[in-house]
């Protein structure tokens, strides 16, 4: 099975932590703007790398997801975006016919009343994932917050994981992913990575979408 996402209305924000929550867990004063342009840069990066270990976009956006090459018969048809409120699927089509559905909210996952299989060429229109920040579940924020002061800590110390891209008075500071996952993965082996890498890894076991 093959799908594809058209989004059209994309998240306004981005980030799964706020300011104030990173400032806080790096001890830093919520009235000092100092790092604050940094800072916010960082906790981009470290959002969409937990995305991209996760395989899922987490802002909530409305999306149109195609699905093709449905070749075994499946009763359960996995949304990539989730969770998904039942008032926020719009529509589900079957070579061009609506039809009726159950959505398990949580895991994003469609089933045809009756036990029908589905076919090919289902469109299905909807909004899925979290409003930002409110929604986002403590466990993940945690995750973040993790990889944003790994981050941070790191470009303090000038390690050579963080690249920096400097212009004029703009700064743009990342972690590098494959730094990141490869630490993370040796540490699961018993083999090294620090104690945030390994934190955050278990954290975001719950949240990795499962793809074929």
């Amino acid at each position: 099975m093959h799908s594809s996402i058209q989004v059209i209305e994309p998240a306004l924000d981005k980030a799964l932590i706020t300011l104030y929550e990173a400032k806080v867990a790096l001890k830093i004063s919520p009235s000092s703007t100092d790092s604050d342009e940094a800072l916010q840069l960082i906790i981009l990066r470290a959002s969409d790398e937990v995305q991209t270990i996760c395989s899922r976009v987490f802002p909530k956006e409305t999306v149109v997801e195609t699905f093709r090459e449905i070749v075994n018969p499946i009763t359960r048809l996995p949304l990539s975006r989730y969770p998904v409120k039942p008032n926020d699927i719009l529509s589900v089509v079957i070579d061009g016919t609506d039809i009726e559905y159950d959505i398990d909210s949580e895991s994003g996952i469609l089933t045809l009343y009756g036990g029908n299989f589905w076919a090919e060429s289902v469109v299905a229109t909807y909004a899925g994932g979290y409003e930002i920040p409110q929604e986002v579940p403590p466990a993940l924020r945690q995750a973040t917050l993790l990889m944003t002061k790994e981050a941070y800590h790191s470009e303090q110390r000038g390690d050579s994981s963080i690249r920096q891209i400097a212009h004029k008075e703009s700064r743009i500071i990342y972690f590098d992913p494959a730094t990141m996952l490869k630490a993370m993965n040796s540490g699961s082996s018993g083999q090294g990575g620090s104690a945030a890498q390994n934190a955050t890894k278990n954290l975001l076991m719950r949240y990795t979408r499962l793809t074929a």
